[in-house]
């Protein structure tokens, strides 16, 4: 029965800790937490938060450099036997969602993400990216309150919280930002997220001070992924006026790729920062 916790221990603790690494929100750590996930799967595939969990990082990693369909078809795969055996098993429907999310299906990602909050309701995933759609499409009211509900359930997941920061980096509120930032995290993915987000806020409010600031935070913390600060020293630079346009293309094509080798949605964001760092 799908519904029954394991008792392996092992796998316990693989599918804990792949489940925190898949809310850090970041490729390096995606990655990882997927490795994790099939370790705990191979072991307790029985047990249906690690199958769901599992099928949903398969579905978050799809679309990332080395990642093919043969992922996405294997994330619903398992999905699907999941929901077979579980039909309440949240995260299995919210891998569902966020395949269709991966490739713009919005409507149908959305269908999926409220048919997981039905069974559901404190499903952080679910209300995590509801959160961020409802914010995309203007209603910053209604996204707030979803991620604000994903948040006060694990206050150790500091996304929607970065979410909410976005939102009112967006709407100009730079008060209201700061005051959802905090301070500079400790994990490297939160850290990535953490100055992502402010880099740009530098960069729409041409803010050059700001960008110093953060020039100079991100040269003593190595821990910062490799992808995130190639982004960031690109739009810190413009905010600075020593861009990017003498970066080679190859670069931008290595780093931040809008070819058919990332799912739609990760290629409009890389085509956003690119546009912003004026680079391609």
């Amino acid at each position: 029965n799908k519904k029954e916790r394991t008792h392996n221990p092992e796998a316990e603790d693989l599918y804990l800790r792949g489940r925190f690494l898949m809310r850090r929100n970041w490729t390096e750590y995606l990655f990882e937490a997927s490795q994790l996930l099939e370790r705990a799967y191979v072991q307790a595939g029985d047990d249906s938060r690690i199958s769901g969990a599992y099928a949903l990082s398969l579905a978050r990693t799809f679309g990332n450099p080395g990642v093919g369909p043969e992922t996405a078809e294997k994330a619903r795969q398992v999905a699907d036997k999941t929901l077979e055996a579980d039909p309440r098993q949240p995260e299995a429907r919210v891998a569902i969602a966020t395949l269709h999310l991966q490739h713009h299906e919005v409507d149908a990602a959305v269908r999926h993400f409220r048919q997981a909050l039905a069974v559901a309701p404190n499903n952080i995933e679910a209300l995590d990216w509801l959160g961020r759609i409802m914010a995309e499409v203007g209603r910053h009211q209604e996204g707030i309150k979803y991620l604000r509900q994903a948040y006060a359930l694990d206050s150790n997941n500091l996304a929607p919280r970065y979410q909410i920061a976005r939102i009112y980096s967006i709407l100009g509120n730079s008060s209201g930002m700061a005051n959802e930032l905090g301070s500079l995290p400790s994990h490297p993915g939160d850290m990535a997220l953490w100055t992502l987000l402010q880099a740009r806020d530098a960069l729409w409010r041409k803010d050059a001070a700001s960008a110093e600031r953060l020039m100079k935070l991100i040269e003593i913390t190595p821990e910062l992924p490799e992808t995130a600060r190639f982004a960031m020293n690109q739009l810190l630079g413009v905010a600075l006026g020593t861009n990017s346009r003498a970066i080679e293309r190859d670069v931008f094509d290595r780093m931040l790729p809008v070819d058919a080798s990332r799912t739609q949605r990760r290629a409009a964001f890389n085509a956003q920062i690119r546009a912003e760092t004026a680079g391609a």
